[in-house]
């Protein structure tokens, strides 16, 4: 099981996610790409095989390019600074070549929406929200509570999900979307679990135009000098137990 992944796959990777997101009109400029553009959640083997390895290969990674990621402090007062933690703007544009999957995970802080640009996006959901994030004993007391998001499909039978984490699937395997290019916007709010990957047997990869709040991530781009308090703050729960965030784990050998 390879443990890296070279410097010239992650360059071919990245290029050609580079390439169908300026197809599909995201304006990806040079500040967009370096070695955390590409996500790559555990399992390097995959790229031996190509972006295009075949019918019955899933993998848990995908490109992001984030093109806004502004935090909703400016003109406000200190004291209220904790609750800005869950506003801002964050804009991004996700590549996914067939069999690529997004994990499984919600965010605490950030409700986020969907709009596909090309190719076709399957989403997986949970029609409940994740329990806890606001107290510690986990209950959700006075808490404002938006209606249940619509039912999908169940995830069509046999379809390959990345081997050894099937389990995290099974929350989100009852209700599937597929989205394409025009359809309206597909809104996740917060705490909502959630997944998508491109079809296994799609002839084109998948982009996604993601709106979201401020996206709280562990890396040191997009956090200045006024958001210290912030850095601490990590807003991606995923399912599996063995997944960490990919941005900073990396390892790519040149």
């Amino acid at each position: 099981m390879a443990d890296y992944i070279t410097r010239r796959q992650y360059n071919d990777w990245i290029s050609e996610a580079r390439a169908a997101a300026l197809l599909c009109g995201y304006p990806v400029d040079d500040s967009m790409v370096n070695d955390n553009t590409g996500l790559i959640f555990g399992d390097y083997e995959g790229l031996d095989n190509g972006l295009w390895p075949g019918n019955d290969e899933s993998h848990e990674r995908f490109v992001i390019f984030q093109s806004v990621n502004y935090p909703a402090i400016e003109g406000m007062p200190k004291k209220a600074f904790a609750g800005a933690q869950y506003g801002g703007l964050c804009d991004k544009c996700m590549v996914l070549f067939p069999g690529q999957f997004c994990s499984v995970h919600y965010h605490v802080r950030k409700s986020e929406y969907y709009i596909v640009l090309g190719g076709e996006m399957v989403v997986l959901y949970s029609q409940d929200r994740a329990p806890g994030g606001e107290y510690e004993d986990g209950t959700n007391a006075d808490l404002i509570e938006t209606a249940k998001l619509p039912a999908g499909t169940p995830l069509t039978a046999g379809t390959p999900l990345p081997k050894g984490r099937e389990k995290s699937y099974e929350v989100v395997q009852d209700n599937t979307n597929i989205l394409k290019p025009g359809d309206p916007r597909f809104l996740l709010p917060r705490k909502t679990p959630h997944a998508f990957f491109c079809p296994h047997d799609a002839k084109v990869p998948t982009v996604i135009h993601e709106i979201s709040c401020y996206s709280h991530e562990p890396t040191t781009s997009g956090k200045d000098t006024l958001l210290k308090d912030w850095q601490h703050i990590h807003d991606n729960v995923f399912l599996h137990p063995g997944i960490k965030e990919a941005r900073l784990a990396n390892n790519i050998k040149d």
